[in-house]
């Protein structure tokens, strides 16, 4: 019933059934593999007051995973734009790529990497 109450809600507030969305998400991620752990109420709080703005298309908001890994639960999602995610998602891969560069012989070199991004972020290279 609260489920019920909970979709009228975001219905007349946004004018649409948003809980097809919903389930429409949560298949996506399976397909790619990814463990979807919200109910959607859950889902609904992420997207508390933003549900609007919510699409794939420039400027719009989507919900993405912390540092593009583990499961969509509450505490691993954030909404951004469309933008935002798409560089975010660039940054962690060359960074990937450059820890990848950095292992010699198995051993892990993360730390130097660590050391020259922090230096260019400061400037200095």
């Amino acid at each position: 019933m609260v489920h019920e109450e909970l979709r009228n809600k975001l219905k007349d507030l946004t004018g649409q059934d948003v809980y097809p969305r919903f389930l429409q998400q949560r298949a996506t991620a399976n397909r790619r593999g990814i463990p979807f752990e919200m109910t959607f109420p859950q889902w609904a709080q992420a997207w508390d007051g933003k549900i609007a703005d919510r699409g794939s298309r420039r400027g719009q908001l989507v919900m993405c995973r912390k540092d593009d890994v583990g499961p969509y639960a509450a505490d691993n999602i954030s909404i951004r734009t469309t933008q935002s995610n798409i560089e975010e998602h660039y940054r962690l891969r060359a960074r990937k790529d450059v820890k990848a560069a950095w292992d010699f012989d198995g051993e892990d070199r993360s730390a130097c990497v660590d050391w020259l991004e922090n230096r260019r972020d400061m400037g200095y290279l």
